[in-house]
């Protein structure tokens, strides 16, 4: 699944949450995730249940950037999302 995210500022540091929730089934839920990008910062990285939660900082005018976020789920799932953001 791709997502498109609002526009960011390089200078910004902002937080960002990922609804897993339609792509569970049953009683599934999160249970690991790794949120990647080669172009921006990803930290304070966290999960609930069913929401994926990031920290993106960084980045360069003009670049839009792909965020790869893998999510394992209780009943052995792997839940894989790509976000694209621009940064202005």
């Amino acid at each position: 699944m791709n997502y498109i995210f609002p526009a960011r500022y390089f200078q910004e540091n902002l937080d960002y949450a990922v609804d897993l929730t339609d792509l569970l089934i049953g009683n599934d839920t999160i249970e690991t995730t790794t949120v990647t990008c080669s172009s921006l910062t990803v930290s304070k990285k966290s999960n609930t249940t069913k929401v994926v939660y990031f920290w993106l900082s960084g980045g360069v005018s003009k670049m839009i950037s792909i965020i790869d976020v893998v999510a394992t789920t209780t009943n052995g799932r792997t839940i894989e999302v790509q976000i694209k953001i621009n940064t202005i």
